[in-house]
């Protein structure tokens, strides 16, 4: 990367109104020694430790060593190898019962593979209650790689990983013209433990590949405003666009990239036409908004919670998750959380004081320690998708949702350090280190929490004893010579959250294989009074009314093809048809599930 110049005789212009040439030799030796001083901590695009705006003029010339330019990269390939050799060990992993079956091993379409027809499928439908073509086709690409050899998978969220932790480094060091801070910045949020969710994860795919969009978007952006070239303009546009095509999440991008801006250049652009220079993304970014809450609207829960309990949560995650808890101390990561009726006064108390205080802080602070206040916006807005105002899924918080807004904490508190004396260097690089051996440490134990499904849950379990979904996921998790105690923790689950329908449907179903059909039809119908729109819990109670009532099982068989294709519930009923002697009825359930049409559904008893 080139760097301004520190001698006098080859310093590169600034936009000073000083005219050495007007001044007395003892001034202009000041004046140029004093240049000289600053010129090492002047940013490629004028951020200075001290926060004084200072434009440069970067010097190309004959004047700079030629290796600086590949010093970056050298730093970037290191940062590279040592993200691999962290997570390595997580290409002896399993796939999980976490949605890794939603998106790879059961899901028909990405088991076929990078296709044209998948290519068109990709973009035109959403998986697993999301619209993320990119992140589809990846995992398409994954199965023609490696097929469901799960290192394969693992491997290749790895490389991504490391590929956007590099491109952080890049980013920052051109931006900021400070190395040591961009290395210490880029380390800690690579091998963090809150990354292992993120990474060693399959279905979480998505983090790490909208990451290294969003930071080749963001390094493409610093490339425009040093020459402004049409080509770096397009990869900018090319690169954003495919962020917000991996993770609908990554929605908040370009209010991210302005507050980029409003960063190097010490003060906000103009609105409307920042606005007009950045149409295509600010449109991709509503269309893709758009989509995702079409797409997500039969797994919102936010109308199922308060107000007041969606700020609670959020104020919480904000003290226990993202800015303070578990990213200063990442003891007792774990997935899922659990989702409470109610969160400790104290906590969210100090959520509140977090957000007004930082706020307030990073406002103080913007003239004299930029760096916080932008580092503490870019936090604030990347988390505002996924902090609880409106939820989605069942999660209150969760290890995942850190990948991009953790780099604004790191850049906000790193960059906020007085690093400019050798000594306080020595320190900050001292505690750094410390911080990372510690971080590896503990990233290498979570890498095992994910060895498994029944590793991951019993984990959960651990952590938190009335974690319904950890505890009903554990008992989906064991194997089938285990049911005995699969149903004890789905009993354990139905205690700690007797609305959570997945519980009693589960309950029923064990009960039904264990032939204690009256102790199923009640779990069953307990399913489908909190959830009445439920088909495989429709097809389930027709598979315990067979004997007892047909033509009641008739009734609740229509209902459930006609909106529950999981061929593990068809296959119950199937088998329940033939134990009780009706094979025309079996094969009709068998022909109506795979033809998936309305007229199949006609030709059933009613």
């Amino acid at each position: 990367m080139a760097k301004p110049s520190v001698e006098p005789s080859r310093a590169s212009s600034t936009s000073t109104s000083l005219s050495l040439s007007a001044c007395a030799p003892a001034a202009r030796s000041r004046v140029c020694s004093c240049m000289a001083r600053t010129a090492t901590r002047i940013a490629p695009h004028g951020i200075r430790d001290d926060g004084v705006r200072v434009t440069t003029t970067l010097s190309h010339g004959t004047g700079a060593p030629r290796h600086a330019s590949l010093r970056p990269l050298v730093v970037a390939g290191a940062i590279f190898i040592v993200v691999l050799a962290v997570f390595s060990a997580a290409v002896g992993n399993d796939f999980v019962n976490y949605d890794d079956g939603g998106y790879v091993i059961a899901n028909a379409i990405t088991r076929r593979g990078l296709t044209l027809e998948n290519l068109l499928v990709a973009f035109t439908r959403p998986v697993m209650a999301n619209y993320h073509p990119i992140t589809w086709l990846s995992h398409m690409l994954d199965v023609e790689l490696w097929g469901l050899a799960p290192a394969g998978h693992h491997l290749t969220s790895i490389l991504l990983h490391a590929l956007a932790s590099g491109l952080l480094f890049l980013w920052l060091a051109r931006v900021t013209g400070d190395s040591l801070r961009a290395t210490i910045v880029t380390l800690l949020f690579a091998v963090h433990p809150l990354r292992v969710e993120s990474v060693v994860w399959v279905s979480e795919r998505k983090d790490v590949v909208s990451g290294v969009f969003v930071l080749a978007c963001l390094l493409c952006r610093a490339r425009v405003r040093e020459d402004e070239s049409k080509g770096w303009t397009v990869a900018m546009q090319v690169a954003g666009v495919l962020a917000l095509l991996s993770k609908p999440t990554t929605v908040p991008l370009p209010i991210g990239l302005y507050l980029v801006d409003a960063w190097v250049d010490r003060s906000a652009p103009a609105l409307l036409p920042w606005l007009r220079r950045n149409a295509l993304l600010v449109t991709a970014a509503l269309v893709v908004a758009g989509l995702t809450v079409a797409s997500q609207e039969g797994a919102r829960v936010d109308a199922q919670l308060a107000p007041s309990l969606r700020l609670q949560t959020a104020l919480m995650a904000m003290a226990r998750h993202y800015v303070v808890g578990h990213q200063l101390w990442p003891v007792g990561l774990h997935a899922p959380y659990h989702y409470r009726e109610a969160w400790p006064w104290h906590e969210v108390a100090f959520g509140a004081a977090l957000v007004l205080g930082l706020s307030a802080l990073g406002w103080r602070w913007r003239s004299s320690r930029p760096g916080v206040l932008f580092g503490w916006a870019w936090t604030v807005v990347f988390l505002l998708p996924v902090i609880g105002i409106v939820p989605v899924g069942i999660a209150p918080a969760a290890d995942r949702y850190t990948y991009l807004p953790s780099i604004g904490l790191l850049v906000g508190v790193v960059y906020a350090l007085p690093v400019r004396r050798r000594a306080a260097a020595v320190v900050a690089v001292v505690l750094a280190t410390a911080a990372l051996v510690g971080a590896i440490a503990a990233t290498r134990r979570q890498i095992g929490v994910w060895s498994n499904s029944v590793t991951l849950f019993q984990h959960a379990v651990d952590a938190e004893p009335d974690n319904a979904h950890a505890l009903l996921s554990l008992a989906h998790s064991l194997p089938e010579s285990d049911q005995t105690t699969a149903l004890r923790l789905t009993e354990r689950a139905i205690a700690s959250r007797p609305g959570l329908a997945g519980a009693h449907r589960f309950r029923g179903l064990l009960l039904l294989r264990r032939g204690d059909e009256h102790s199923a039809i009640e779990s069953l119908v307990d399913a489908l009074t909190l959830d009445a729109t439920d088909g495989c819990s429709h097809l389930l109670l027709a598979a315990a009314l067979v004997r007892r009532d047909p033509a009641a099982a008739h009734g609740e068989m229509r209902l459930g093809l006609a909106s529950c294709g999981e061929p593990w519930a068809v296959q119950e009923l199937v088998t329940a048809w033939r134990a009780a002697g009706r094979q025309d009825d079996a094969r009709l359930v068998e022909r109506a599930a795979a033809m998936s049409t309305r007229g199949a559904l006609d030709d059933l008893p009613r």
